[in-house]
């Protein structure tokens, strides 16, 4: 059984993009306008300090550069 849900850009939109109350922040790899990688990120509050949480993220293993 996979755990790895559907990376579509519909998906990532409406999931991270799109949301209404959470802030995201994303960044992406081009190389020729062709997408190589990306990583979500978000800020939690943990009491008084900010914690980094890496959500999400995926590379093209194929790439050789």
């Amino acid at each position: 059984m996979s755990v790895m849900n559907s990376r579509k850009k519909e998906f990532l939109n409406w999931r991270y993009k799109n949301h209404p109350t959470r802030k995201y922040q994303i960044y992406t790899l081009k190389k020729n306008h062709e997408l190589i990688g990306y990583i979500i990120t978000k800020i939690h509050h943990l009491g008084k300090k900010k914690i980094g949480v890496i959500l999400d993220y995926m590379v093209n293993a194929n790439f050789e550069d």
